[in-house]
């Protein structure tokens, strides 16, 4: 083969794969005023994108190309599924978020391998919890994924700052780090847990069902907009209620639409002096986690954003030591 055919064979190449760009969009393009076939012509026009996207990084190498394209036809399709597919949204959602977590594994690939792996991590459990947290049946192992991930990313975080600190000051600041990274993701899902407990759907699962009779006056606030109101809170009552061979008095919540007022008999969940009426006790799928966590914990959320707060302001006072005697992360 000549040296003048070896030449030509790129330009060739080049005007073979823009024809066919250009016949798929084409193509694509009648496919999607066609009903039947809208699925079809937004694929295609989806991989004549990614086609085109690819050989635009050709000066990275053949690998390079094809990882640009996949990623890029993989985003086009998990925004579609999004977009005009409701029963796959969550589907299109986990799509675009895979294509994301692949980004930052080419972003990071040059990084140390512990650091890698962290970011990595936390990525990836964030990404599953963001899909399982918004479901109820899952909503409490999403919940814990996220808080995991946002641990894993609070210490990588704040070692930016630790690694300003030299000798025992520098483990002092590591230290503050992990315990900023537990303290305040547990903290934070206890507060959530304490505001679950006083809650409809801890009273359902850990109170007792009985008959309520309701009094009166009962107090709600109503939300304005435009000056006209366009929604009411939940009702709060006086309350009675039989337990225990004895009377117990209290407070009774209910939606406005199916709590009456001065009802005798009304069912209601009670715990403690406090009953809801069905009408509120929906389950978030947390019950379980403010059965487990305690209220105090809310304390340590005080503590690790001051364990946090210690490290930037100290590390950034401080002078960066040259060379670093150790490298905790």
């Amino acid at each position: 083969m000549s040296a003048e055919q070896q030449e030509k064979r790129p330009d060739g190449l080049i005007a073979l794969l823009a024809f066919a760009i250009s016949a798929g969009c084409l193509g694509g393009g009648f496919a999607l005023l066609i009903e039947p076939l809208r699925p079809a012509g937004a694929l295609l026009l989806s991989a004549m994108f990614a086609a085109w996207m690819a050989w635009a990084a050709r000066g990275a190498g053949w690998r390079r190309m094809a990882i640009t394209g996949v990623l890029v036809f993989a985003s086009l399709v998990g925004i579609e599924m999004m977009v005009f597919l409701p029963d796959l949204r969550r589907v299109g959602f986990g799509v675009l978020l895979a294509v994301l977590c692949a980004c930052v594994a080419l972003w990071v690939r040059d990084e140390p391998p512990a650091r890698r792996v962290s970011v990595m991590s936390a990525l990836v459990l964030g990404s599953v919890g963001l899909l399982t947290v918004v479901d109820v049946r899952t909503a409490l192992v999403g919940t814990v994924l996220l808080f995991i991930a946002a641990g894993i990313t609070i210490y990588l975080i704040l070692g930016r700052w630790v690694r300003r600190h030299a000798g025992r000051a520098r483990r002092g600041a590591a230290a503050c780090a992990l315990a900023a990274a537990v303290f305040v993701p547990v903290g934070a899902m206890a507060l959530i847990a304490n505001d679950v407990r006083n809650g409809g759907a801890y009273a359902r699962r850990y109170g007792t069902l009985t008959s309520v009779n309701v009094g009166d006056p009962c107090k709600y606030t109503v939300y304005f907009g435009g000056g006209q109101p366009v929604r009411r809170s939940a009702l709060t009552c006086p309350a009675l209620w039989e337990e225990n061979g004895g009377y117990q008095t209290g407070l009774i919540y209910g939606s406005f639409d199916e709590l009456n007022p001065g009802r005798q008999g009304e069912p209601a969940y009670v715990l403690g002096d406090r009953a809801w009426h069905p009408s509120l006790t929906r389950d978030s799928g947390l019950t379980l986690l403010a059965h487990v966590l305690p209220p105090w914990l809310v304390a340590v959320l005080v503590v690790g954003l001051a364990s946090g707060s210690l490290i930037v302001i100290t590390s950034t006072l401080a002078k960066p030591a040259l060379p670093p005697v150790v490298d905790p992360f």
